[in-house]
């Protein structure tokens, strides 16, 4: 008898390991002192990456469930309630950006381009949550900073993510 688990098993292990990924990258990412060096608030976002590794060799529902589950296991255990208020108003605003991307902009945007879209998503969906929790409008002010951080960060983003996706052997979606 065979057994269906919903996901076909190349697919399941494939998000199994880019939960692990990502989870590893945020936890490096939480302790490297890198805002410090450069301006509070500001990260590569380098746990991105398995997501936007997910949404194009996998697909979008592959690419929320990576999202999501890294962002609540990585909130347990290396967070708090706040850091996962902000991380889900910020991967809500991203994966929008994904799904965004897919339906109107791929044929003008590259990889890199949506990656700088997602990265300039999540820091707008932090800062309302920052804007939210705080009850202060002044956050904004923080935007254009934020906004250059997106241009940078996505950049380098978009492109390991399209060095990583040439790399990688092709996981098909097997329905």
């Amino acid at each position: 008898m065979k057994r269906s688990t919903g996901l076909p098993l190349k697919r399941l292990t494939a998000d199994a390991m880019l939960i692990g990924a990502a989870m590893m990258i945020s936890y490096v990412e939480a302790i490297l002192p890198f805002d410090f060096i450069v301006l509070p608030g500001v990260k590569l976002g380098l746990a991105n990456l398995a997501v936007m590794i997910a949404f194009f060799t996998l697909g979008a529902a592959d690419a929320a469930l990576v999202s999501f589950i890294r962002v609540f296991l990585c909130g347990m255990l290396f967070g708090n309630g706040m850091s996962m208020i902000f991380s889900l108003l910020g991967v809500l605003f991203a994966f929008a950006g994904l799904i965004i991307y897919r339906y109107a902009l791929k044929k003008v945007l590259s990889p890199i381009g949506a990656s700088i879209l997602c990265a300039a998503l999540h820091n707008a969906g932090q800062l309302i949550a920052a804007g939210l929790v705080l009850s202060d409008s002044a956050v904004i002010a923080y935007a254009p900073v934020m906004l250059c951080a997106s241009v940078v960060c996505g950049g380098v983003n978009g492109m390991l993510l399209i060095m990583i996706t040439r790399a990688l052997p092709e996981v098909k979606n097997e329905k």
